[in-house]
């Protein structure tokens, strides 16, 4: 199916195109679920499903609270004023 799709946005296949044209040619069932979505194809989407699905761990989730609130109350890492929203100051900055 792929093969038959040219790239989209960023040069990317995308599944929706992929979909979209397998409804087109054959038809497709769809099941809508409950729960989080996560972009992974996002590089800060990634971190976020990374961070949120350990943390529900429960083997892994006290150690990961550990170290997130031992990074955060690093100097390097404190919040400072930028442009953008959640930006922090990184060593070197």
């Amino acid at each position: 199916m792929l093969e038959a799709i040219p790239p989209g946005a960023g040069g990317e296949y995308q599944l929706t195109d992929a979909l979209h044209a397998s409804c087109a040619e054959d038809g497709l069932l769809a099941l809508e679920l409950a729960g989080d979505r996560y972009d992974i194809g996002d590089k800060f989407g990634y971190m976020k499903a990374i961070l949120e699905i350990g943390l529900r761990r429960k083997e892994l989730s006290p150690m990961l609270l550990d170290y997130l609130h031992e990074l955060v109350s690093r100097p390097e890492y404190a919040r400072v004023p930028a442009s953008g929203a959640g930006a922090i100051r990184q060593s070197g900055d």
